[in-house]
């Protein structure tokens, strides 16, 4: 997803994602082992992972626009993931059945001190690392 303003107006995630799902429709894709998303392409790899013309393996979205000073919006946000969560697992309204095989192992993170974005910049290696020790574990399942 081009993220530098130069390509003309952004149409928007659903006119994005449907050129992507087309693609890989066309290229006979309808199976993904791993779906990688930071920042605004989230709401992609939100799509894709949801879509239920695809097979989606697992996935990793990154990237909330919290900082070190924004402690009520982390306690919110935390507060929010996770009462949705309960929520939804206890009424299952509103909730495909993929939704419901993720949540319960989906895990929020919040790193304290980085804005949005920040830490996979300042700390690339531990990132990396912790991508790779996500996918391994997945591979042992």
């Amino acid at each position: 997803m081009p993220g530098d303003g130069k390509v003309g107006n952004y149409k928007g995630a659903d006119e994005e994602y449907r050129q992507l799902k087309a693609w890989l429709s066309d290229k006979g894709i309808h199976t993904v082992a791993f779906v990688y998303a930071a920042s605004l392409g989230v709401a992609l790899g939100w799509r894709l992972f949801m879509d239920p013309a695809f097979e989606v393996h697992c996935a990793w979205f990154d990237g909330v626009a919290l900082s070190k000073n924004a402690g009520f919006a982390e306690w919110f946000m935390k507060r929010l993931f996770r009462a949705r969560k309960k929520s939804l697992a206890k009424t299952r309204v509103e909730a495909s059945p993929n939704l419901m095989n993720m949540l319960p192992k989906a895990e929020l993170v919040i790193r304290p001190g980085y804005a949005h974005c920040g830490y996979m910049a300042a700390e690339t290696k531990t990132y990396v690392e912790q991508i790779e020790a996500f996918l391994e574990q997945k591979e042992k399942k």
